[in-house]
């Protein structure tokens, strides 16, 4: 089965807010349905406070009512998506973020000695496990490109990404772009982002990494209890 069976183009608003290990993800728009084959209107939020991790879907096309977790883990669920990925990627790169936000310390990194051109850039390879990066030697090894193995070869994913420099924050992400390809190498899907607006080093209070379920949603309590309903 190939979804969709004809090639889709949308556009969703997104929104990410970090602070230490607390994060704080949520998405609006029309995306992709696997069982309407067409596009729906979906609103998705994530939010990890240091403690509790929860997430909450509001009703859509084929399901009427609204569905929150509440999750079994030391972390955002979102911390792997494609969507924050490349965010996490800039700022954090020597973190693993398979087990938690922090996580461990990934493998040995390895500096290239070749010099290459990548997006009119003169950069150098980082190789991390089955991560490598394009940096830029001259803006301060800046991450622009940067491609994910598969672990028995072959690419699995490709970032490009661009900067804007901000006069207090120095060099800041502005736009990327994501391929994704199968293992046959044929490109499954892609997307490109551009950042509307960011804000950096500010205080953001823990309220704004909690949520409460609205009353009477079905909530599954995946650290204990199957499901509960909010009363």
């Amino acid at each position: 089965i190939t979804f969709p069976s004809e090639e889709m183009t949308y556009t969703m608003q997104h929104t990410l807010a970090i602070a230490g290990e607390m994060m704080r993800y949520s998405y609006e728009g029309d995306r992709p349905h696997h069982e309407q084959d067409q596009l729906v209107h979906r609103e998705y939020l994530s939010v990890y406070d240091g403690e509790v991790s929860k997430t909450f879907r509001a009703p859509a096309f084929t399901r009427p009512f609204a569905q929150g977790a509440i999750l079994n883990e030391a972390r955002n669920a979102d911390v792997s998506s494609a969507e924050v990925e490349p965010l996490l990627t800039i700022y954090r790169v020597f973190r693993d973020r398979r087990t938690s936000q922090q996580g461990n310390v990934l493998p040995r990194a390895e500096l290239g000695d070749e010099t290459v051109t990548v997006n009119g850039r003169e950069c150098r390879l980082l190789s991390l496990g089955t991560r490598q990066y394009w940096v830029d030697i001259e803006r301060n090894w800046l991450i622009v490109r940067y491609v994910v193995m598969f672990g028995r070869g072959g690419m699995q994913r490709q970032v490009d990404i661009g900067y804007q420099h901000d006069p207090d924050h120095g060099w800041v992400p502005s736009e990327w772009s994501m391929l994704r390809f199968d293992r046959s190498g044929a490109t499954r899907w892609s997307f490109d982002a551009k950042v509307t607006a960011y804000e950096l080093n500010t205080e953001i209070p823990k309220s704004e990494f909690q949520f409460e379920f609205p009353v009477g949603d079905l909530v599954q309590e995946l650290r204990s209890r199957p499901q509960d309903e909010v009363q």
